[in-house]
């Protein structure tokens, strides 16, 4: 398996907030997370699909150590999954055999119309005056499109005129039959949609 998290704090909400991405097609998040500075552990809480809960906590033993926990419950309260285990901090990556190469997965009619925007784009725009934007500006934008995490996602990485750089996630989920956007900017802006 491959994944990407990507987590930030949100001042507004007053907690953390990560998001989680695989190769199998999971997208998870924003689940929420609680620092406890008194033990050296956070602890992140996530609806399932299902109805259910999931709650994954990381305690740091040491500055190189955590020990973690992760377990899922379904909606009537029985648990579904339990991990535990223990991170390490290494300077360098013990030498490990090759993991087999990631087979690209068969795409759904659905999930091509995401190929179109594989590729490189320049973009331009206009900030029109608003609360937000109390300077109206135009701003263009390099943002290249690909597939990762085995094909189950297009990946959009974007570079602005202003300096600001984007990273977005974009999926079909079968199960809804919707499309999914989660977008997340160097300025501390996160944007979710759905789509059709």
């Amino acid at each position: 398996t491959v994944s990407l998290r990507l987590g930030t704090y949100d001042p507004q909400k007053k907690c953390y907030l990560m998001w989680y991405f695989d190769s199998h097609g999971t997208a998870a998040g924003p689940s929420q997370g609680k620092w406890d500075a008194k033990t050296s552990t956070t602890t992140w809480r996530d609806k399932t699909a299902d109805g259910g809960a999931a709650v994954a906590t990381s305690r740091f033993v040491d500055d190189n150590t955590v020990t973690w926990s992760y377990i899922v419950k379904d909606a009537s309260g029985e648990v579904t999954i339990h991990i535990e285990g223990q991170s390490k901090r290494v300077k360098q990556l013990p030498k490990r055999k090759d993991a087999p190469t990631i087979k690209p997965v068969k795409l759904s009619a659905e999930q091509k119309v995401l190929d179109r925007f594989v590729g490189t784009w320049l973009s331009k725009h206009k900030e029109l005056k608003s609360e937000w934007t109390p300077v109206e500006r135009t701003v263009e934008s390099s943002l290249t499109y690909r597939r990762v995490l085995g094909g189950k996602f297009v990946q959009e990485q974007g570079k602005g005129s202003d300096k600001r750089t984007s990273l977005a996630m974009y999926s079909y989920d079968t199960r809804r039959k919707s499309y999914h956007l989660r977008w997340f900017s160097s300025a501390g802006q996160i944007a979710e949609a759905t789509g059709k």
